[in-house]
């Protein structure tokens, strides 16, 4: 160690009097172009108040910006003054703070560039403090901020709340030896909590015929001086600049504010398997899992902070202009953060903040499937379409009447009417024969056209009541949103306060609209509470389609073959947490569960929670049961019974003829 020590010296004795001798100015302006340059960030501007003003020369900066914007070597620089003036408001006189722009750049205002903007300030003073307090709100909290200091900021900056999604970098200055600083990040957790500051990297200035800096060197100049650990938990670069070597962390600042020291977030749920999944402990406690459960679980361990969450009953919309459910309970500032699979709509992303999508959802439909009871009383009727009985009673028609006018035109031996034609067409149909003879050729083709017709006709009916009796009758013909919505008999459900109602209303799509139009013209009736209601409601009624999420779906009814799944999905999403407008915390959720995604552990999740969906399409053969023949057991039964009464008519009629009752 005192080997790397005597190094360090021989170093700084090498070093040009121009480097000893700097003035902290000059230092303060060298480090600031050299973080610019180290971290690529071409605009700056430059913060300076009314009393830190040199009023003789320069008139609308001090000497200090003045050399600093000479030095600068990029178009997109400006200065700010801070100027106070008195304003009348109900009687009381205050002093009101305005920002005014340097002439170089009258156009930009701060955080308004579409470049990475650096706005660097001087904080030594309780001035320095003030001019930092009137600057510090609005879009410059999220702006990039350098404050020069000393070893003494941190007295001052704990005066001001810092959000955790800000960026305020505090540099230390020591003018000893050539000049260095050392570069500290610096936030609040929240207001309740203290300012926390993390060591972000270390700059040490250079002349330009000063050599290289080895890097062992360059970070034990800095272990004697200040006292604390050299190795930087992030990576971290070490770099030549134009005017000094820096060594400082890079990346997104809030991928290292991960630890919110126990900070207690306000929490509300909902519960939807698989989704979020609540159990009760015996000490009366809840336990979230569940996809987003597991999630919520996973952060509150790695990022330190409570949570104890409370349920609601919706996910949220938007109602005579009021959010309710758990979006409602963000919105009002009733809770921290929503736990639950919500959809990330565009009014709802206008009232909630919300980090990167943790999963992707479709919308799927399911109605009844259709059972041989459900046709019981058509069982032996539905194979012929309306259409194919008309065509086979006017095939009928006609075929007896040419029947019939070619017996009268042939030499037959005794007149035939015409319900004996009739009847002897119907003979064919039943497949029976007839004593007429029919010994002309077209006669013939009549009756053999018309026995083929029998066949066609017997064949058909019997291969389809067969199919429909052991394999089911036939699914559904629709297929999507588009269908069930032009379908009058069919009547489209799904659960209140989802986003489906959004989607539906605010839809480019006309036919959507109508759906949406006539669910709120039956008053809502059509519209479950729950899944579990939404499901009663279609085993209830065939005509009924209930529109869900697919993975809840599947968690509940994957292998219920008693609903038909539509083959088609609708409205594509993202879910995720839903957090307050403008939170500090957003930023910081949004890396760790970019991180968690890349990691494959959020699949693995989705995975343990997802069953695997039961083939109910596939065409199975099962024994007739009694029910299928259930109509035709009870017309034979009817045609028994009926027989029976009228053989005892006829009895009892016959033996009153026999005693003359009849006379």
């Amino acid at each position: 160690m005192l080997l790397v020590n005597c190094a360090m010296l021989i170093w700084l004795s090498g070093a040009s009097v121009y480097g000893r001798g700097n003035e902290r100015g000059d230092l303060e302006i060298s480090l600031a172009l050299d973080f610019a340059e180290f971290y690529n960030i071409q605009h700056i501007s430059i913060v300076t108040g009314e009393s830190e003003t040199d009023q003789g020369k320069h008139k609308e900066y001090d000497i200090w910006t003045a050399k600093f914007l000479r030095r600068i070597r990029t178009e997109y620089a400006s200065v700010f003054r801070i100027r106070s003036y008195p304003k009348t408001i109900n009687g009381t006189t205050t002093d009101v703070s305005q920002f005014h722009s340097s002439e170089e750049s009258p156009d930009l205002r701060l955080g308004g560039s579409s470049y990475s903007h650096l706005i660097v300030q001087k904080f030594y003073t309780a001035d320095h403090l003030n001019t930092f307090k009137k600057v510090f709100k609005g879009n410059e909290i999220r702006a990039d901020w350098l404050l020069l200091s000393d070893v003494t900021f941190r007295d001052r900056l704990r005066q001001v709340y810092l959000p955790l999604n800000s960026k305020v970098t505090v540099a230390t200055l020591d003018t000893e030896g050539g000049g260095s600083a050392v570069l500290w990040e610096t936030y609040h957790v929240s207001p309740d909590f203290d300012l926390k500051e993390s060591n972000l990297g270390y700059w040490i200035h250079r002349n330009p015929s000063d050599p290289p800096i080895p890097n062992e060197l360059f970070l034990e100049s800095f272990s004697f001086a200040e006292g604390h650990s050299n190795n930087l938990p992030y990576e971290a670069r070490y770099s030549k600049l134009r005017h000094g070597f820096m060594y400082s962390m890079e990346g997104d600042a809030f991928s290292r504010r991960t630890n919110l020291m126990g900070l207690y977030l306000r929490c509300a749920t909902l519960q939807e398997e698989p989704f979020i999944v609540i159990k009760r402990k015996k000490d009366g406690s809840k336990e979230v899992t569940g996809i987003v459960g597991s999630i919520f679980t996973h952060l509150q361990t790695i990022m330190n902070f409570s949570s104890n969450c409370y349920e609601v009953d919706a996910y949220g919309s938007l109602e005579d202009g009021q959010w309710n459910g758990l979006i409602g309970e963000i919105y009002n500032d009733q809770a921290d953060i929503a736990v639950a699979s919500i959809d990330v709509t565009k009014k709802r992303s206008l009232a909630v903040d919300f980090p990167i999508g943790v999963g992707y959802s479709k919308y799927i439909m399911y109605m009844k499937r259709p059972s041989n009871s459900d046709f019981m009383w058509r069982a032996y009727s539905k194979q012929f379409s309306v259409m194919v009985w008309i065509i086979t009673v006017v095939f009928l028609f006609w075929v007896t009447i040419l029947f019939y006018l070619h017996l009268r035109v042939t030499s037959f031996p005794s007149p035939l009417v015409f319900s004996e034609a009739s009847f002897t067409i119907m003979g064919f149909i039943l497949g029976q024969g007839t004593s007429i003879p029919l010994e002309k050729t077209t006669i013939r083709l009549i009756a053999l056209t018309t026995l083929m017709t029998q066949v066609l006709l017997l064949v058909h009916y019997t291969s389809d009541l067969m199919s429909g009796l052991t394999a089911g009758p036939p699914l559904p013909r629709v297929s999507n949103l588009l269908e069930v919505g032009a379908n009058p008999d069919l009547q489209l459900g799904y659960m209140k306060h989802i986003s489906i109602d959004e989607y539906l209303r605010d839809s480019s799509v006309p036919a959507y609209r109508n759906i949406w139009e006539g669910i709120h013209a039956r008053k809502l009736i059509d519209l479950a509470s729950t899944n579990e209601d939404g499901f009663e409601r279609v085993l209830d009624n065939k005509n009924y389609v209930y529109m869900t999420a697919d993975r809840a779906f599947l968690y509940h009814y994957s292998q219920e073959c008693r609903v038909y799944l539509l083959p088609n999905a609708n409205f594509p999403t993202q879910f995720t947490f839903a957090l307050k407008k403008k939170s500090s915390l957003t930023p910081v959720f949004q890396k760790v569960l970019l991180r968690m995604l890349s990691s494959g552990l959020i699949d693995k999740w989705e995975r343990d929670w997802t069953p695997t969906l039961a083939d109910c399409n596939t065409l199975e053969t099962s024994p007739i049961e009694l029910m299928a023949i259930s109509v035709p057991l009870l017309l034979l039964g009817f045609g028994l019974v009926t027989s029976l009464l009228i053989l005892a008519l006829e009895i009892i009629v016959h033996k009153m003829k026999e005693n003359g009752s009849f006379g």
